[in-house]
Order: C-alpha cells, then structure tokens, then sequence
C-alpha cells in the first residue's frame, strides 16, 4: 500500500505529472477530432465541443464498465448521448461504431507489423528506444 501512495504521490508532484495530463488531453482531443470527422462523411455537423463532452463522458463510463476495452459500452454510451441531443439515430449508431473502427486502426496496424517482425525483433526495438 505504501509503494502505490508513493508512486501517485512521484505522479502528481513529480515531473510525469504535466506529460500525462497533455498526452491524455491529446488523446481525448484527436478522438473527438476523429469522431468529428466521421459526422462531417455524413453531412452531418455536430458541435466539437459537445463532441469533447460525450466522448469524455463515454471514455469514462467504458473504463468503469468490467468489460475488456469498454466494448459496447463506449458505443452505446456515445449513441444514447447523441440521440439525447437530437442526432438522429441512424447516424449515431454508424458514428459510435466506425468511431471505434477508426481507434481500432492504429492498433490492429501495429500488431500486424510487430507480429511480422517477431517477439525478438520486437523487443530489440523496444529496447533501442530511451524513456525519459
């Protein structure tokens, strides 16, 4: 219990603290940005910041939620906040899910070329790399 008190006191008072804060913010920002975009190949225009606002609220509730990865429970959060503020839900349903696909994307790329390169190869890279 001591060692995790340590470590989240090192967090918010140490120099992490600002990175963590700004790279999440990134994340939280460049999904909304995604989702946005996947309103906009609907013509269909929906207010970034309410965007910024659900997709927080459904990031939350997904990672409260005891399921791997919040599947579904991100979708469905995403839908029942659209179509509480008027999207209709033929968009919302297509946005919630092709808004997973487009997160998934990074993902699934860099399994396949790790895969590719194999375990050791994989680790020599990961090796190479220096943490600050």
């Amino acid at each position: 219990m001591k060692h995790i008190r340590t470590t989240w006191l090192s967090i918010l008072f140490g120099k992490q603290f600002v990175p963590i804060v700004f790279s999440v913010a990134l994340i939280v920002l460049f999904q909304a940005l995604s989702i946005e975009a996947v309103f906009f190949s609907y013509d269909y225009y929906f207010p970034l910041v309410y965007i910024i606002v659900i997709n927080s609220v459904a990031l939350i509730v997904s990672a409260a939620a005891p399921v791997p990865a919040g599947f579904g429970v991100r979708e469905g959060t995403l839908i029942l906040l659209f179509v509480f503020l008027g999207v209709p839900e033929e968009i919302a349903v297509a946005v919630a899910i092709l808004s997973r696909i487009v997160a998934l994307f990074p993902v699934l790329v860099g399994y396949y070329f790790a895969s590719n390169m194999g375990v050791k190869n994989f680790l020599n890279l990961k090796k190479s790399f220096k943490i600050i």
